[in-house]
C-alpha cells in the first residue's frame, strides 16, 4: 500500500508539472510572421525579431529557449503546432545549432 501512495502521488505531481507547463506555453499566444515574433509577456504583447535573438537552447524538460538581447527568454514546446518550423527558422537564421540538443 505503501508503493501505491508513493506510485499515486508521483503520478499526481507529473500531471500538476505538464498541466502548469501547458498552461503557461498556451498563455505565451505565440504568434510569427516572416522575422517577427510576437508573444505575450505578463499581459503584454511584444514584438521581436529574429535579430533580436542571442541564442536558441534547449531546457531540460525539451522546450526550446529563444534569449533575446535585453535577457528576456521565450519558451517553445518544440512539439506545438508550428513551433518546430519556428525554431528551424531561427536556427537558420542564425546559422548556428541549438545549445543542449543532441
Amino acid at each position: 500500500m505503501t508503493i501505491l501512495f508513493y506510485l499515486i502521488l508521483a503520478f499526481g505531481l507529473a500531471t500538476i508539472i505538464v498541466g502548469l507547463q501547458t498552461w503557461l506555453i498556451t498563455k505565451r499566444a505565440v504568434r510569427w510572421r516572416g522575422k517577427t515574433i510576437r508573444f505575450t509577456c505578463r499581459a503584454a504583447a511584444e514584438t521581436r525579431e529574429f535579430q533580436n535573438i542571442k541564442s536558441v537552447n534547449q531546457t531540460i524538460w525539451g522546450n526550446a529557449a529563444f534569449l533575446f538581447d535585453d535577457g528576456k527568454v521565450l519558451k517553445l514546446d518544440p512539439h506545438a503546432k508550428g513551433a518546430h518550423e519556428l525554431i528551424n527558422a531561427v536556427v537558420d537564421f542564425l546559422d548556428v545549432q541549438p545549445k543542449g540538443s543532441t
